[in-house]
């Protein structure tokens, strides 16, 4: 839970307040401007007060036992900010690519050992543009950025295995006016921690929106994978939404389940 307060004088947060639940919910959680829990029941465990300014950056997000974030995000150096469950700030991690002139990153997660990991696209000083994958280490000192084009991942998480998922969609031709990505081609893919692709579900002719497959959240509990795809909206079907689930039996054996909204 998050509770923003104490706005500065130039309207940005000074302090953040959150405060972590001893026993996650049996159920499903969805955030589509409201909440909607099948819970068992809940307790606050301990609250903790980040002092650092949070203003106008992406909501924090609990992964692997911290909060995290980043900042200075589109440019050459973005930094990733994780604060443990007492409000105390893990060490940053900077992320630089050679050759890159701006790293826009679109999600962070932690693995329960440490170990960070991001995604989004990176350009070069020709404004040329790659998804990637960056894994830094449980140390935070080694790190592996993979470039994954023409694939480009806008949402990532860490399972209970160490291994990676990404969610997001192929742009075959990035300079084309319309949605150039293959129908065929997987959105969700499992990488290992070396980031070498080891499996991909859930094919693009599934969703009939880009946007359905570029937002949303994706996570990772009690050795499934859940991702809540965004939002499609026409007047015929109004708002629609797409939820996944993949059940990791092992590194190489997928359940797929899904519900629509």
């Amino acid at each position: 839970m998050l509770n923003f307060s104490e706005n500065s004088s130039i309207g940005l947060f000074k302090r953040v307040t959150f405060r972590t639940l001893a026993a996650l919910p049996c159920g499903i959680l969805l955030f589509a401007g409201c909440l909607c829990v099948q819970a068992s029941s809940f307790s606050i465990d301990r609250e903790a007060t980040i002092q650092y300014d949070l203003g106008g950056v992406r909501m924090p997000e609990w992964s692997g036992g911290a909060l995290v974030t980043f900042v200075s995000n589109q440019t050459p150096a973005p930094v990733i900010l994780s604060f443990d469950d007492r409000g105390r700030q893990l060490s940053p991690l900077i992320l630089t690519i050679p050759e890159s002139e701006t790293i826009d990153l679109l999600d962070a997660a932690r693995g329960s050992d440490g170990m960070v990991v991001a995604c989004g696209k990176v350009y070069d000083h020709s404004g040329r543009g790659t998804g990637f994958l960056a894994v830094f280490g449980t140390t935070g000192v080694e790190l592996t950025v993979i470039r994954l084009y023409p694939y480009s991942p806008s949402r990532i998480a860490v399972a209970a295995d160490g291994s990676i998922w990404t969610a997001g969609p192929e742009d075959a031709n990035p300079m084309a006016a319309m949605d150039s990505t293959p129908p065929g081609s997987g959105v969700v893919r499992h990488f290992d921690r070396a980031g070498k692709m080891i499996g991909a579900v859930i094919a693009r002719s599934e969703f009939s929106s880009r946007f359905m497959v570029e937002y949303g959240w994706l996570r990772a509990a009690r050795g499934r994978i859940g991702w809540y795809a965004g939002p499609r909206t026409d007047r015929a079907r109004g708002t629609t939404r797409f939820f996944p689930t993949v059940q990791c039996e092992s590194t190489r054996s997928l359940a797929l389940t899904s519900r629509r909204w």
